[in-house]
């Protein structure tokens, strides 16, 4: 506990101190205004105010951005306040993407509108050394009695946001209630101040020099040089480039990418998606003194930079002088590996810690493979910070509060596991709140086990409504853990909603899947266990423990009387095969990739206390629909993914008369509206071959070609609505599917004789 002295005083004093205390020192500093919504804008307005006069006449509009407003619902604050914001020149931020490329001194983030992790936690990324975050809440009883707003977006139906126990947001009062560097003023009448403590250890900064106008740190500058030289000389090693969230490395790759303006170079960029390079196509513009144009591209002079998602980069026929793959630790190993062995010139970077994500696995995985196959391979890391100094107060706050720096390493090695020592058993969130080290160990484990661990997933692991933590260990040593959401159970109003396309119940996922996607929808009101997230320690993959955790777990839920257990994921190929060495069966696949992995998602299943022929013959299905989707939806998919998904898929032969009243429902479903196209795009490509056939028995006139045209080209060809626009037959999507039903509404289904004797 800190013993920060309550001062009554003026607002305009206690910030004047603090402020003067965040630039002495180089630190970050936290300013805490809690109390009744109304009365917290009216100080912050006039604390607006105090900061302006503080800055003196150097202060413009027209400056970069030196404060910045963040909250996820601005339209719903009173006019006086944005009046305010916008009189003092404060940018407003309501979502992470916004943040990118920000740097302020001031950054405001209002938590009424509710508290987001992953948002809260980039927007501290954007605070600079010297700068103070004001954090605007309620008071702490107010904020502990009524949810967090933000609880809202993760609500499982049919509870209610009452239900919370908000042990997540106890967690973030009491660490700001300890912390010495915090200051809190009360906005409760009282106005007085908790002050931070004057005698801290400064910030030290880093060393920088200016390039191209804009300031490189030395660690900055060795990884620019490291790209250069390997160039330069021609030297076909690849390089590495580690760090922490804030030490610039994409922005190094970026400078570095520029020095080539002279040369005729061709780089590839590559990464989970476009939105990750942003920086580095930031500075490389910023090099060249040219403004940034695309988006996926960079051409200036004989200088070329394409971005190129990871599974384009491996599976087309492309060559580039230089590669570099940011955020490598949210790629398929499998890829990497590829990556290595295709390309002479090569550097991956990847988050070590972070708010988005960890990068530890790739440093356990994918690092011995360039020990193996590149010996000579280059490490460049970066440890200290471009924004604010070593031993910062809000990064180590934030790392302590979110464990964002914690690494995951067993007791035990590898060596002494002995299955029939270890113990399965579930942890209730009550126990996780009160053993912060437990709680360290879970989440450290899940971030380590799988990149896309994010502050968020702390608050549900805290607070989630459906969520069963389960933990195995050893003589108390903690080895692996399992997450399960507890699905399903759904009456039959909210069934025939959701079948209807006008209800998606949230923490549902595999029985709205199975119901409104795939047209099961009497399985909906079964229990169904889902396996969120499944994390062994990586020093113990690979040694059956993932498979005894699994098996174990669905005893439990066998027991409990649960019929269906599933999961979904992105498909990996190892991932894939380990689902299939535990005789799950694939039901469906995700048309668009995920943002995060850049992937398809795959949703396995596998019967418990029922039996198990409804899934093989929901899997059969699934497998003439992957046949036939594989030339449309699924014709950019990587040749590794369809070698394991060949692997994995039932007989697509077998049991196919059985779903073709399955199809007519489907159809009937899209007709009216309350399916996708792609979801059931396989019942309509049977059903029009069957009603049509391929070829027409007549010659026919023109403007007939031109009215079959789309559909043959999407039913014989297999093209995407995409291709059709390319190709000028339709406006727009909304436009083709609405054409698209209205055609097959005119098609008799239940009399027409070639759909019926489809359907014998």
């Amino acid at each position: 506990m800190s013993n920060k002295p309550n001062i009554p005083g003026s607002l305009k004093e206690g910030y004047t101190h603090l402020q003067r205390v965040a630039q002495q020192q180089n630190q970050r500093l936290i300013l805490w205004l809690s109390g009744h919504q109304a009365e917290v804008f009216k100080q912050l307005s006039e604390l607006l105010k105090v900061r302006r006069d503080l800055r003196g006449s150097g202060f413009s509009a027209n400056a970069s951005i030196n404060a910045l407003f963040v909250s996820k619902a601005f339209a719903s604050l009173d006019d006086a306040l944005q009046d305010a914001l916008n009189q003092y020149h404060v940018d407003i931020c309501l979502h992470k993407t916004h943040l990118l490329g920000q740097q302020t001194e001031t950054l405001i983030y209002d938590a009424f509108q509710g508290f987001d992790p992953d948002l809260f936690c980039a927007a501290c990324g954007t605070l600079k050394a010297g700068g103070v975050l004001w954090l605007l809440s309620p008071s702490c009883e107010t904020w502990l009695k009524q949810p967090d707003k933000d609880y809202l977006t993760a609500l499982v139906y049919p509870h209610t946001i009452e239900k919370i126990r908000s042990r997540f947001i106890s967690r973030i009062i009491q660490y700001l209630r300890d912390s010495s560097f915090v200051s809190h003023w009360c906005c409760d009448g009282k106005n007085w101040f908790t002050l931070a403590g004057e005698e801290m250890e400064p910030a030290e900064l880093q060393a920088s020099s200016a390039i191209g106008g804009i300031q490189y740190t030395n660690e900055q500058q060795q990884v620019m040089n490291a790209i250069t030289k390997s160039l330069d000389t021609h030297l076909p090693l690849p390089i590495v480039v580690t760090a922490d969230r804030g030490r610039g490395k994409s922005s190094a790759m970026g400078a570095a990418i520029a020095r080539y303006s002279a040369r005729s170079i061709k780089v590839l960029v590559s990464a989970p998606n476009a939105q990750n390079v942003q920086t580095l196509f930031t500075h490389c513009c910023s090099q060249l003194g040219i403004s940034q144009q695309h988006k996926d591209r960079v051409l200036h002079e004989s200088l070329e930079v394409y971005y190129v998602p990871p599974d384009e980069l491996i599976g087309q026929p492309l060559d580039a002088d230089l590669v570099i793959v940011d955020e490598a630790a949210a790629i398929p190993e499998f890829l990497l590996r590829k990556a290595v062995d295709k390309f002479k010139h090569i550097a991956f970077s990847t988050t070590v810690h972070g708010y988005e994500g960890t990068g530890k696995g790739f440093e356990i995985r994918f690092q011995p493979y360039l020990d193996q196959k590149k010996p000579n391979w280059q490490l460049c890391n970066l440890e200290l910070p471009i924004r604010w100094g070593r031993n910062d107060k809000l990064e180590t706050w934030l790392n302590n509060v979110f464990f964002l720096d914690r690494d995951f390493n067993p007791a035990i090695d590898k060596q002494q596991l002995d299955l029939n020592h270890c113990k399965l058993e579930v942890v209730t969130q009550e126990q996780l709140f009160s053993d912060s080290q437990l709680l360290e160990q879970v989440y450290s484990l899940l971030a380590q086990a799988h990149y896309r661990t994010s502050p968020g997933d702390l608050r549900d692991l805290m607070d989630g409504l459906n969520f069963k933590i389960w933990i195995l260990t050893q003589q108390s040593c903690l080895l692996g853990c399992c997450l399960v959401a507890e699905e399903g159970g759904l009456d039959d109003d909210i069934i025939s909603a959701i079948d209807r396309g006008i209800r998606r119940p949230r923490g549902h996922l595999i029985p709205q899947t199975l119901c409104q996607q795939m047209g099961y929808k009497e399985y909906a009101k079964y229990k169904i266990a889902r396996i969120v997230r499944i994390a062994v320690a990586p020093s113990f993959q690979s040694s059956g423990l993932g498979s005894y955790l699994l098996a174990n777990i669905e005893k439990v839920y066998m027991a409990d009387n649960y019929p269906l257990i599933g999961s979904s994921f992105s498909a990996y190929p190892n991932v894939i095969h380990f689902w299939q060495r535990n005789q799950y069966l694939p039901v469906r696949m995700g048309f668009s990739k995920e943002t995060s992995s850049g992937a398809h998602s795959l949703l396995v299943m596998k019967a418990l206390g029922m039996d198990s022929d409804p899934i093989v013959d929901m899997s059969r299905q699934f497998s003439n629909d992957f046949h036939l989707l594989l030339s449309s939806e699924f014709r950019d998919m990587s040749g590794d993914v369809i070698t394991a998904m060949a692997c994995f898929l039932v007989n697509k032969n077998d049991g196919s008369l059985k779903n073709r009243e399955r199809d007519i429902s489907l159809v009937k479903s899209f007709i009216a509206g309350a399916r996708t196209f792609e979801s059931a795009r396989p019942a309509l490509t049977r059903l029009y071959l069957q009603s049509h056939g391929v070829l027409p028995k007549t010659q026919l006139t023109e403007q007939q070609y031109s009215e079959k045209q789309l559909e043959w080209e999407l039913f014989i060809k297999h093209k995407t609505l995409k291709d059709l626009q390319q190709l000028g037959l339709v406006r727009g999507r909304k436009a083709a599917v609405t054409d698209l039903r209205k055609r097959f509404a005119k098609l008799d289904i239940d009399h027409d004789n070639q759909a019926a004797d489809y359907l014998k």
